[in-house]
């Protein structure tokens, strides 16, 4: 998906050409069946429902909104970066690389796999299926997500 967007974007808006050093870094070999499955992907996509303005991505994107603008009335020193179906957490206690990690390993025991990302300040970023139903999201989030972040408290774990 990724070489058929960047070739999209070299192809239609000049600012997003790639600099010769990046095209150096692609394998000739395997591009064209890369840039094949890429423009399949987005098809698919497309012909699904799942892009464009009314597209359930947007929607799981404006369900993930809601979902953590909730928490952050619960917790204001929460905050959170939601772009389709990616989004990222950050607490205070995250410039410590170790407090993230320890967050993580903590929504792996509520069953939900997360990784960080960043540099001091961290972030905890999770890419949620685009098939997941919103109650399941809801259900992450009033529990798996609520009861770490509780237990994180402010400054870190159990304070």
């Amino acid at each position: 998906v990724g070489k058929a967007t960047q070739t999209a974007a070299v192809l239609f808006k000049r600012g997003f050409d790639a600099d010769k050093a990046k095209l150096s870094e692609t394998n000739p070999g395997g591009a064209a069946s890369q840039l094949s499955l890429g423009i399949h992907t987005l098809r698919s996509l497309a012909e699904e429902g799942y892009w464009g303005k009314d597209g359930k991505i947007l929607k799981l994107e404006a369900a993930l909104q809601q979902e953590f603008e909730q928490m952050k009335k619960r917790h204001p020193h929460v905050a959170y970066t939601v772009l389709g179906n990616m989004a990222a957490i950050q607490l205070p206690c995250f410039t410590k690389k170790e407090n993230a990690q320890l967050f993580v390993d903590r929504l792996l025991e509520e069953r939900c796999l997360t990784t960080t990302c960043g540099r001091g300040p961290y972030k905890v970023r999770m890419y949620v299926p685009i098939t997941i139903n919103h109650s399941v999201l809801h259900h992450i989030f009033t529990v798996a997500f609520e009861n770490v972040v509780r237990s994180f408290g402010k400054n870190g774990p159990g304070e």
